[in-house]
């Protein structure tokens, strides 16, 4: 309320009472003062761990030429080792330390020679110089079980339309059948002999019907071997002791003449 020159005036301003709400305020910034203290000393240890942190890195990259944690320089003292056999190490220092101990105490180098090879039944041999006989055993080693159709065949002479083993035993067998004719129940039908005819050629095969080949394919359209004397004698004039008989009577100067020809001639017809 306000008074004046007698007149009094009255207002409710309880609505600006907000001393709650300071309250809360006051109790909102002791908290937060707390807290900036928390965050300072956080800040501090923070920083001496950056601190840390960065001396430890400088030491790596000084040590290790790099930042990469997986290629760690390491000697073999550091790198554990895991004892088998006769080794009691436990790191690989110690275990190259150990073996080469062991290496130092034997005695000379192994100059033997291995003298001699040989399979004996299943095992092979091995005979060794101032040693004992090894023997290797080989019976659990997986044979090649190729089949004839699986083996290649090398034909240099062109000799075969097949190039394995089984289609050219096949086609040496009906070359065979072709010469030994295989209708006979005893294996013995055997070519014994043979007549050409032409260019039939009739072989002889004891208790079967002769077979006929015709080899006109062998022609080359004059004849299999039709040459003329001078042909002949062009390749050899020496008859080599052979002699020419069954000569016709000569009709020109220079024909070749018999010996009864030359002594039937008359004393008078020889100039």
């Amino acid at each position: 309320s306000v008074t004046e020159s007698g007149t009094t005036l009255s207002a409710d301003i309880s609505a600006l009472d907000d001393s709650a709400g300071v309250a809360t305020n006051a109790s909102n910034i002791a908290t937060n003062t707390t807290n900036i203290a928390t965050n300072a000393g956080d800040i501090s240890t923070n920083a001496g761990n950056i601190t840390t942190n960065a001396t430890d890195i400088a030491n790596h990259i000084a040590a290790d030429g790099d930042t990469d944690d997986t290629n760690e320089i390491q000697d073999a003292a550091g790198v554990d080792f895991t004892a088998a056999g006769n080794t009691t190490s436990t790191n690989v220092q110690d275990a190259i330390e150990e073996i080469q101990t062991e290496l130092d105490g034997v005695d000379g180098t192994d100059d033997q020679n291995l003298e001699n090879f040989q399979v004996n039944g299943v095992n092979l041999e091995i005979s060794i110089q101032d040693g004992n006989t090894v023997s290797v055993p080989l019976a659990d080693i997986d044979t090649d079980n190729q089949t004839a159709s699986e083996v290649s065949v090398a034909d240099v002479g062109g000799n075969f339309t097949n190039n394995e083993v089984e289609g050219v035993l096949e086609e040496i067998d009906s070359r065979i059948d072709a010469l030994v004719l295989a209708g006979g129940s005893d294996g013995n039908d055997f070519v014994t002999g043979g007549t050409l005819s032409g260019t039939d050629l009739t072989l002889n095969v004891p208790n079967q019907v002769d077979p006929v080949i015709d080899l006109s394919g062998l022609q080359d359209g004059t004849g299999t071997d039709d040459q003329t004397l001078s042909e002949v004698l062009t390749e050899g004039a020496d008859a080599g002791g052979t002699v020419i008989t069954n000569l016709g009577t000569p009709v020109a100067g220079t024909d070749a003449v018999t010996k009864d020809y030359v002594d039937g001639l008359a004393d008078d017809d020889i100039s």
